[in-house]
């Protein structure tokens, strides 16, 4: 079975970002940002919800880092649950004031119950690992290459010889299968 390898340049980042660098950290947030835009914008369907949502990501990891937590080497997982939870708020207290929803925050329920945010919602990094290696080769080595590998999903579609739908095919599969490998109870570090 593959092990999951990610980019030395990345772990220091991880690293120095868990000692407080601002620097590294705003380098890691550069890199992420567009998975997290793409994922965020699939969620609400909502261009300027999306941006706010991404900012409020950030905040929140930079919070919790300086707060001591030390981001775990999953980073770009750790930012897709947090980006994931930050949505179920804000759709949340949409649902709890709706004077405060516009038209396009309706689908958000039906979008957030999926195996994805279930998913993203409870990882842990060793948890994660773990999982990794039972499920199927190719569906394991697109959530390699777009998580910790930090590939795009035209890289990853290159590397394997695949069509970019192909590979967000493979993706959602893989990331409900791996949630169905998880433990209820694992939440994000």
């Amino acid at each position: 079975m593959t092990t999951v390898d990610r980019a030395p340049e990345a772990e220091t980042l991880v690293a120095r970002a868990g000692r407080g660098d601002h620097a590294a950290f705003g380098a890691l947030a550069r890199r992420h940002r567009p998975v997290l835009h793409d994922h965020l914008l699939r969620l609400t369907g909502s261009e300027s919800t999306t941006e706010e949502l991404v900012a409020e990501t950030f905040l929140r990891a930079w919070g919790s880092i300086a707060s001591g937590g030390r981001p775990p080497a999953a980073f770009g997982l750790w930012l897709t649950a947090i980006a994931t939870q930050a949505a179920r708020d804000l759709a949340h207290l949409a649902q709890s004031r709706p004077e405060l929803v516009s038209d396009d925050l309706g689908p958000w329920d039906d979008r957030l119950e999926g195996a994805d945010a279930d998913l993203l919602a409870r990882c842990t990094e060793d948890l994660v690992r773990d999982a990794l290696e039972r499920l199927p080769e190719q569906q394991r080595d697109v959530l390699v290459k777009r998580f910790y590998d930090e590939q795009t999903v035209a890289q990853v579609a290159r590397g394997l010889g695949r069509t970019k739908g192909a590979v967000k095919q493979l993706q959602h599969r893989a990331v409900r299968n791996l949630s169905r490998l998880l433990p209820a109870d694992a939440q994000v570090g």
